[in-house]
């Protein structure tokens, strides 16, 4: 059996975390695995020394700049072709070749709208695994992306019917089902969420989706237990060039916490500079696992890998978004109750404010077990993708 596996939009290393952890599960499986990744520069880190064979990315067009603002999923995938059926039909070509060179019983497709469309006239298993962010569900209409802004429905309905004209036209030229929404582009066999139900902009529209919560391949190595003193503990992963960064360094080194901070990228002179005692700052990765459950807080950027951990932990977080996608996670999280978020102009009063909220009520606590408790199986997430991936072929 063979699996290709492709990861085709989106930024960071979560989208290469996840599709290592399913090639793992997939080579235990007996799979030959073939990786087709928008970019590789962490493949040595994340995939290591797996048998697995990389094909080239098919070249693609440059995404064309805006100024419109993005409101929905639809305008994400207009600045990449969707909306001309001319440009379209040759991108997806290239995903056809690709498709005819590696002859796959299973295609695995994290955020890969266009591999999508391209598969609608093969007959291979199909299985969409990401976050949700990337990940429509069959059936709906394209939600706005902005869940804080009043948006004119028509402005979205009209968007989505240029890409859906789009799309239907390469769907006549391929001889395959035309679509009704941007989303059925997302029709599969196995649709896996690596999230929580309620952190999920499409949840309330899904249907038959597995929800993983978060992919613990943390494999750093044991936290100091020195990092750990009585009192308050926060952990803080944060990223270098932000002045949000600044400003919550500045609130940890005035309050009354132990404060654990990893910053990547931070040189070493930097982070030496900034250490004291009740201060420590790592420029390499922690291992999460052991760390977040002895903390009482954690800082991070709404990212699903640290979040996520944070929720299993049942440790409640300040979320810091710097893009939309964590946004639109912060916004979830804190409806949620498990936590609170600032965005990037706050100011060190508001962001004092609200860490020492995460550090004074139980109640936030609280909704993070109820969180956790979403997730509704007893198994890991690797565990669980395994079976699914079983399954699908029969096996034992």
């Amino acid at each position: 059996m063979k699996a290709l596996l492709v990861w085709e939009m989106g930024q960071d290393l979560g989208h290469v975390s996840i599709l290592a952890t399913v090639a793992r599960v997939l080579i235990d499986l007996d799979y030959e695995v073939v990786c087709v990744l928008k970019e590789t520069s962490h493949v040595a880190s994340t995939f290591g020394d797996l048998p697995i064979t990389y094909l080239p990315f098919p070249p693609t067009d440059r995404v064309r700049r805006s100024s419109s603002p993005t409101i929905s999923m639809a305008d994400i995938l207009s600045r990449r072709g969707f909306d001309d059926p001319s440009r379209l039909s040759k991108q997806i070509e290239k995903w056809q070749a690709v498709y005819d060179a590696v002859q796959p019983d299973l295609v695995v497709f994290d955020f890969a709208p266009m591999a999508l469309l391209a598969a609608r006239n093969r007959d291979f298993k199909k299985a969409v695994i990401g976050t949700g962010w990337g990940t429509l569900a069959p059936g709906y209409s394209v939600l706005p992306l902005n869940l804080w802004a009043d948006i004119d429905p028509e402005l979205i309905r009209s968007s989505e019917k240029t890409l859906v004209d789009s799309i239907n036209h390469v769907c006549r030229a391929m001889s395959c089902a035309e679509v009704n929404y941007v989303s059925d582009l997302y029709e599969s066999d196995l649709t896996l969420i690596v999230n929580f139900p309620d952190l999920d902009i499409y949840g309330p529209q899904r249907n038959n989706a597995i929800y993983l919560g978060p992919i613990e391949e943390n494999r750093a190595g044991p936290v100091n237990d020195n990092w750990l003193e009585k009192g308050s503990n926060v952990f803080a992963y944060l990223k270098s060039g932000h002045s949000i960064t600044t400003r919550t360094l500045n609130v940890l080194k005035r309050l009354n916490v132990n404060s654990i901070v990893y910053i990547p990228s931070l040189s070493d002179d930097s982070a030496n500079a900034m250490r004291r005692d009740g201060f420590k700052v790592s420029t390499t990765p922690v291992n999460l696992r052991s760390l977040l459950p002895k903390v009482d807080a954690v800082i991070c950027h709404a990212g699903l890998g640290t979040l996520g951990r944070s929720i299993m932990a049942g440790t409640p977080a300040l979320a810091l978004p710097l893009q939309l996608e964590q946004a639109n996670t912060a916004e979830l999280y804190t409806r949620s109750g498990a936590g609170l978020h600032a965005g990037p102009s706050a100011s060190e009063e508001e962001l004092e404010k609200k860490l020492s909220a995460l550090l004074q009520n139980e109640v936030y606590m609280d909704c993070t077990h109820a969180l956790r408790k979403s997730l509704n199986h007893p198994v890991s997430a690797k565990t669980r993708i395994r079976n699914e991936f079983a399954s699908m072929f029969s096996y034992q």
